[in-house]
């Protein structure tokens, strides 16, 4: 059973497979998470030339993107393009002001390696490794973004909280394995049910959910019930979808 630390979007080849093998069973051993893409998610124009490149996130560590192509050449062009890509999401959201532009963080939080056949995960886990509690938060936001679990502006700061309550207020929320399979990834299901205590984010869950269905089909049609009273007196959010509610 795939475990909910682990994410993989990534073609499995011959070349990665024992890469991924090993970080789907350090990240279920140490409930540690871990995402595995070949690019930004959310958004299906974020997609490049280069073949058998992988991009590895773990919070609080560097951005690892590792190659299993035949070209550093490319590999390269496709370091830079993923560079410039994670930029423009940071202007979109506004994140700008709290990440810096890439080349503020490009050298501390980027580990790049040119030939993945030799990189193995103890590799990973030395060479990853961010001390600094600020570049580790930094970390997490970059994160955030490649991931499409973009939180509240309010969030995505790179001050270090210094009191517990603004600890709280100021987490930065990663979707885990199973949501972001079940954001990103078609689902073999008639019916699916999200389950969970108050304030726990199921409502952004399907939220993200409604916003790939429609970045991916602009022409879809959302039909939803709501048997909450509240929420059908001010269905403000549901017109952003071009959703019917029944």
């Amino acid at each position: 059973m795939t475990s909910s630390f682990f994410f993989n979007q990534a073609n499995k080849s011959e070349e990665n497979k024992q890469l991924l093998e090993q970080l789907e069973e350090w990240a279920a051993e140490n409930n540690t998470q871990v995402y595995v893409v070949d690019g930004p998610l959310g958004d299906d124009k974020y997609e490049y030339s280069h073949v058998g490149h992988i991009v590895a996130l773990s919070p609080g560590r560097k951005i690892a993107l590792i190659n299993f192509g035949a070209s550093e050449e490319e590999f390269e062009e496709f370091i830079e393009d993923f560079i410039e890509d994670v930029g423009s999401i940071s202007d979109k959201y506004e994140y700008k002001d709290a990440i810096g532009r890439p080349r503020k963080w490009r050298k501390s939080l980027l580990l790049e390696i040119e030939d993945g056949k030799a990189f193995s995960l103890d590799d990973y886990l030395a060479q990853s490794l961010v001390d600094d509690p600020a570049k580790r938060r930094i970390s997490e936001l970059v994160i955030s973004l490649i991931t499409g679990s973009i939180n509240d502006i309010e969030r995505a700061t790179a001050e270090l909280p210094d009191n517990l309550l603004d600890k709280v207020k100021q987490k930065i929320q990663l979707f885990d394995g199973d949501q972001t399979r079940f954001i990103y990834q078609g689902i073999n299901k008639k019916s699916v049910h999200i389950q969970g205590l108050s304030g726990t984010g199921k409502t952004e869950l399907l939220l993200h959910k409604l916003k790939d269905i429609y970045v991916r089909n602009p022409s879809a049609k959302i039909a939803l019930t709501c048997h909450i009273l509240l929420l059908l007196q001010n269905p403000k959010v549901l017109v952003c979808y071009d959703a019917e509610v029944i």
